[in-house]
């Protein structure tokens, strides 16, 4: 939404870059939030209520920037479309982190009962999720050549050849 107040190529550069990184990391961060909760068994359906949606939301993006180009206004009509698009995962990122518990073992939103059986099923698995990462499992990952051949397959991925 930011990106309406930029004036310039380099302030557009800028907001895009820190989209990019926000994204990304949101993208492994709701994968990590969501394990905290479920199983690994129930996982999978969880994750696609999140993924499944976006090919609908690019199918109404078009609906609304096709909308938004009959506006008639002083203001560009590539920013009100940011605007348009950007304000409602806006609201509901604030709504969210004021609703959604933090974790299922250190949690002030729950009753007691609701507080037990949020750990119950989260040691009921086993596995102790909520370990410290150490300086080692940095340099594994930093070493671990299909991390960068990821990397590469996004980057491919997503540029268009019809950028050049």
């Amino acid at each position: 939404m930011l990106q309406c107040s930029t004036y310039n190529f380099a302030g557009l550069v800028v907001c895009r870059v820190f989209l990019g990184a926000f994204e990304g990391l949101f993208g492994t961060g709701i994968v990590y939030y969501l394990s905290l909760w479920y199983h690994r068994t129930e996982l999978s359906k969880r994750l696609y209520w999140y993924l499944g949606p976006t090919s609908i939301a690019g199918a109404f993006g078009g609906l609304i920037a096709y909308g938004v180009g009959h506006i008639q206004s002083s203001i560009p009509q590539w920013k009100w479309l940011f605007i348009i698009e950007a304000a409602p995962g806006f609201l509901l990122g604030l709504f969210c982190l004021w609703v959604l518990p933090d974790r299922p073992l250190e949690n002030s939103k729950f009753t007691k009962d609701e507080q037990k059986i949020a750990c119950a099923r989260y040691y009921e698995e086993g596995i102790d999720k909520a370990g410290k990462i150490q300086r080692k499992h940095v340099l594994w990952a930093l070493r671990d050549w299909r991390v960068y051949m990821q990397g590469t397959s996004n980057v491919g991925s997503a540029i268009s050849p019809n950028q050049y």
